[in-house]
C-alpha cells in the first residue's frame, strides 16, 4: 500500500505529516520509520516556499556509518498542468554526517503537491516522515 503526503494550500514551511513507501520499493524489506532512534539513519522530507517557488528536499543524517539507496518522488496536478518528478540513487555517509538526498523545485504554491521519500540501508526500508 502506498500512502502519499498531500500538501494543502497555505501549508507551513516545514510539514508535519507522514510519507510512506512508494510503489516499486524493494519487496521483502521491512518498512520502519526514519525517526526510529534505533535506526542507523534519521531522514525526513522537507518543504519550503519562497518567491513563488516550492522546494521539496530529502534530508538524511547517519547515526552510524551507513550506505544505501533513496527514492524521492514529487508530483502535482491541477490547473490543467501536471508534474511528476522521480529521483533516486546511492549514498554513503560517515557517522554523524548529514546530506540532502535530492530535491525538486516547482513554480507556484504547494497546493496539490504530493511527495514520498524512502531510504533503504542494509535491506531495511525506512519511511521518511515530513518535517524536520
Amino acid at each position: 500500500m502506498t500512502n502519499t503526503l498531500r500538501i494543502a494550500a497555505g501549508s507551513a514551511l516545514v510539514l508535519a505529516a507522514a510519507c510512506a513507501v512508494p510503489l516499486g520499493a524493494t519487496t521483502g524489506a521491512t518498512a520502519k520509520t526514519g525517526k526510529d532512534p534505533k535506526a542507523p539513519v534519521a531522514c525526513s522530507l522537507v518543504l519550503s516556499e519562497s518567491r513563488g517557488m516550492v522546494t521539496v528536499a530529502g534530508r538524511i543524517e547517519a547515526r552510524e556509518a551507513a550506505s544505501g539507496r533513496y527514492d524521492l518522488s514529487v508530483s502535482r496536478t491541477g490547473g490543467g498542468n501536471s508534474a511528476d518528478i522521480r529521483q533516486g540513487g546511492a549514498f554513503t555517509l560517515a557517522a554523524g554526517e548529514s546530506a540532502d538526498l535530492g530535491s525538486a523545485q516547482l513554480s507556484g504554491r504547494a497546493s496539490g503537491l504530493q511527495g514520498q521519500l524512502t531510504v533503504t540501508v542494509d535491506g531495511d526500508t525506512f519511511v521518511c516522515p515530513a518535517g524536520g
